[in-house]
């Protein structure tokens, strides 16, 4: 018996949220690992602010692409907060509200998960030259030194950040006004990148609640407190809510602003229309 069909005899799970929960899980952590360790090529010299965002972007490509047909690739609670305001995580407030907390969760334990692989690279001769302040920014988001930017000014940066973020996911996956395609999950690390090059350097443009969290829990235990209270200089202090809150605000007012602006006024389909796209689709015309 091949090893496929033992796996789907023997370990196949049925329970939707727990699938759901591997799935987010699975892509979380490729996301985290590509992503941090990206971030580490600086210990051996000078990278530029296109490779950073390039492997984030990346990242976030590979992430949805492995768990897209296991929980529609979230990897991100900006996009599920939105999920939840639009009624896909279940019929409800209470499945959606059970929806939430399995993907969020399910998210964070696998960024947290995909930092500790990514120390486990890298430790060693790799940190022997670096204070904590700077192993901390290798895995969490930190403002650089470079933008002075005062409180507002990182948590606005945040949320419009995001905001685009989710205008462009709502957008490339809305079937009136795009047909599917298997290259959206590539489509959305481009656009990640996009806003990475564009706002990554006044805080590090996380733009996911859970890619900076995870991390940054990971780097208290390794790093220690500094991880979450801060130093000068580095990860500013108490820098660590801006990314935690700033882009949930950002993906819900970017979901709302596609619908408020585009979706919300499409005209309904006929039926012989619909039926015309349904085949086009299924044979890939």
């Amino acid at each position: 018996m091949a090893i496929e069909e033992i796996a789907r005899k023997f370990l196949k799970i049925r329970r939707k949220r727990v699938r759901q929960f591997l799935s987010e899980l699975f892509g979380s952590f490729l996301l985290a690992v590509i992503g941090i360790a990206g971030s580490h090529q600086g210990i051996y010299g000078e990278t530029s602010s296109v490779h950073g965002a390039l492997c984030g972007g990346l990242g976030v490509a590979i992430g949805i692409y492995a768990s897209l047909g296991g929980s529609g690739g979230h990897v991100n609670p900006a996009v599920t907060i939105y999920a939840v305001l639009a009624g896909r995580l279940g019929n409800g407030f209470k499945e959606n509200l059970c929806g939430f907390l399995v993907y969020v969760s399910a998210q964070i334990i696998g960024m947290f998960l995909g930092a500790a692989v990514v120390y486990g690279v890298f430790d060693g001769q790799s940190y022997e030259h670096l204070e904590n302040g700077d192993l901390i920014c290798l895995y969490a988001t930190c403002p650089t030194e470079e933008f002075q930017l005062s409180t507002g000014e990182m948590f606005f940066d945040q949320i419009v950040g995001t905001l685009i973020l989710l205008i462009f996911i709502e957008a490339i996956i809305d079937d009136k006004n795009l047909k599917p395609n298997p290259m959206n999950p590539l489509l959305i690390g481009l656009c990640a990148t996009a806003v990475g090059l564009a706002f990554g350097n006044h805080g590090g443009g996380a733009i996911n609640p859970s890619r900076d969290l995870g991390p940054r829990l990971f780097a208290s235990l390794a790093f220690g407190a500094e991880a979450f209270t801060g130093e000068e200089g580095f990860n500013s202090e108490y820098f660590f809510w801006i990314p935690l809150l700033a882009p949930m605000i950002g993906g819900a007012l970017g979901g709302c602003s596609y619908l408020l602006f585009i979706k919300a006024h499409w005209e309904e389909r006929e039926k012989n229309e619909k039926d015309e796209l349904d085949i086009e689709e299924e044979f890939g015309l």
